[in-house]
């Protein structure tokens, strides 16, 4: 309690003085500023002089303090440049609503197999768009100008790429890319171009150590990791949009709460969907990594050295923190790549995966084909419902058609009666006229 009183005792005080140094300063300055510094000059172009004088010097002081400010802001890095590209896919022609709309119509053709694994996952966009986005994305992060003009780096990562590409069963549309800065980072594009950091090139000076990230940046590639990713965060926007945040009148008013719910379910779909899977990936991309280095005619040792390296840089996460952001740990991974690379000495076409696996994936299409069965029943009624439906309709039918014949016959008997009055009346003023 003490504390927050001489806190508030010096924020009253630092106000008074404030006002205080203020007031001064406003004492010496309007003097000054109507009469001159000698109290000779109360001319109206003196005046006029003095007005544009503190005019200039307040400019000068603010273009001061917004350099100092902007010296002093961090320098983004060229991994953070990179970050900060955003490709539309709208621009590319590739419509989020259409693929879902897709999906749903043929859920069970959108599954598709991890290659060389038992495991499957959607996936809507075709190889065609997955290249429209990494042509829009590799010329974006060339406007950047951050490429690194090295032959010599240039010819040891294209020879490597080139010979783990020679054994891949489908190619890729992109190429390697060099990035000149220290940062240790290598990431695969939707199509196939892999960018490649100089500092991580450094720091894996022996050709095998390099050739398994290449060949994990390919295997990337080869699974189409890049499209499950954007397939995922579709169908979880998908189903926000859907169930969470469709826009009510009732809760036009309550805009806070809505974007909290949406920054609740987005960190939660991130945490609890997308970061888990995107670390399976890894795993995957370690196995096929290992098996591609190895029929490229490379020593897989060099997988365990290039994992032991980061598993080391792993203990200062600040060296590769960027790195390792969706990675699983570099321990872990380790082990996964021993294990395939011991699988590979008992067999040249492995299949990763378990009896778990495959009973997941069964127990997901059974959902997907009792899903796409209630729809249908729900779209298609029953055909006793059918006949029933039609049979009333008839019996409706055939009571219109008997009620407007039962009209018709009493309006005609009704005429016919108004007739048989008329033809009366007239034989009796004919009676009378004989009469007379």
């Amino acid at each position: 309690m003490n504390d927050l009183l001489e806190f508030l005792w010096d924020c009253i005080k630092g106000l008074f003085r404030g006002i205080f140094w203020l007031g001064t300063l406003l004492f010496e300055f309007l003097p000054w500023l109507w009469n001159g510094s000698e109290e000779d000059d109360a001319t109206w172009e003196g005046r006029f002089i003095r007005l544009l004088m503190t005019l200039a010097g307040g400019v000068l002081i603010g273009c001061c303090l917004c350099l100092l400010n902007w010296a002093a802001q961090p320098k983004l890095s060229v991994l953070e440049k990179i970050d900060a590209i955003q490709v539309s896919f709208d621009r590319l022609a590739i419509n989020r609503k259409t693929l879902i709309n897709d999906l749903k119509q043929h859920p069970l053709e959108k599954r598709v197999e991890v290659p060389s694994h038992l495991r499957k996952r959607f996936l809507i966009l075709t190889d065609d768009q997955l290249n429209k986005i990494d042509a829009a994305y590799l010329a974006e992060i060339k406007k950047l100008e951050v490429g690194l003009q090295n032959a010599k780096y240039r010819k040891r990562a294209e020879g490597i790429a080139s010979r783990i590409q020679s054994v891949m069963e489908r190619k890729p549309s992109g190429t390697v890319y060099l990035l000149d800065t220290d940062e240790f980072q290598a990431f695969c594009l939707s199509g196939g171009s892999i960018m490649i950091t100089k500092g991580l090139m450094d720091q894996l000076s022996d050709d095998d150590e390099l050739a398994f990230v290449i060949g994990h940046e390919y295997a990337h590639f080869l699974c189409r990791h890049t499209g499950e990713s954007i397939t995922k965060g579709m169908i979880a926007q998908e189903f926000g949009e859907t169930f969470f945040f469709e826009e009510k009148p009732e809760n036009a008013g309550n805009s806070l709460k809505a974007s909290f719910a949406k920054l609740g379910y987005h960190y939660g779909v991130l945490i609890g969907v997308l970061l888990p899977y995107s670390r399976t990936m890894e795993y995957e991309a370690d196995r096929l990594g290992v098996l591609l280095m190895k029929r490229a005619g490379f020593n897989v040792q060099g997988s365990f050295k290039a994992m032991e390296r980061i598993a080391a840089m792993d203990q200062d996460s600040s060296a590769v923190s960027h790195f390792l952001s969706t990675h699983p740990k570099g321990e872990k991974r380790l082990d996964e790549i021993r294990e395939a690379a011991a699988l590979l000495e008992t067999s040249d076409t492995p299949v990763w995966g378990s009896k778990l696996t495959v009973a997941t994936e069964s127990v997901k299409v059974a959902a997907i084909k009792k899903w796409l069965a209630a729809r249908e029943k729900k779209a298609v009624p029953p055909a006793e419902e059918n006949t029933m439906n039609q049979t009333d309709k008839l019996k409706e039918k055939l009571m219109n058609t008997k009620n407007a014949a039962a009209d018709t016959a009493d309006k005609l008997k009704e005429k016919l009666m108004n007739t048989k009055n008329a033809d009366t009346d007239a034989a009796e003023d004919s009676d009378r006229q004989k009469q007379k």
